[in-house]
């Protein structure tokens, strides 16, 4: 999973740039996953985006770094979807 402080994509031209350039990197079995994460501004939450940009449904844990304890149960998602995870500090 590869992250990034940046906006990805905000239009579905640029969805598709991205979704591209992570086809082309990837293994043709691997299903890349794109996440960012961030605290909110009061400093309360952990807000977490994930993109499936592949073309099939991918199943993952996100974990909590700090501690290696899973934030969520398994998720799945569909290809081409996107997600938000949020949790307390």
């Amino acid at each position: 999973m590869a992250t990034s402080g940046a906006t990805l994509a905000l239009t579905d031209d640029g969805y598709n740039v991205v979704r591209s350039f992570l086809m082309n990197q990837s293994q043709p079995t691997t299903v890349p996953l794109v996440a960012t994460s961030f605290i909110s501004p009061d400093a309360t939450t952990v807000i977490s985006v994930v993109l499936n940009a592949g073309d099939a449904a991918t199943t993952f844990k996100l974990r909590d770094v700090s501690t290696g304890e899973p934030r969520a149960a398994a998720v799945t998602m569909p290809a081409g979807s996107i997600a938000s995870f949020t949790w307390p500090v």
